[in-house]
């Protein structure tokens, strides 16, 4: 999250171009260039939630049922 947050300032305040952070943190230029655009619309680096049915029971309310069973 820090990594995502730092590149999106270095890009916004042009220190670095696209390329060099490309390079400096090793990840393919259509990572950085999604995570700036995602960061412009939502002035978020925070992934979004995913689709999906919701889980019934937390995990320690699963343990919990698990060692009742047994």
């Amino acid at each position: 999250e820090e990594q995502r947050i730092r590149i999106c300032t270095l890009l916004d305040e042009a220190v670095y171009t696209q390329p060099e952070l490309t390079a400096q943190y090793k990840v393919n230029k259509s990572t950085i260039l999604r995570l700036y655009n995602k960061y412009k619309e939502t002035k978020s680096t925070k992934d979004l939630p995913k689709s999906g049915r919701s889980h019934i029971l937390t995990n320690r309310e699963e343990c919990r049922a698990v060692r009742y069973i047994v």
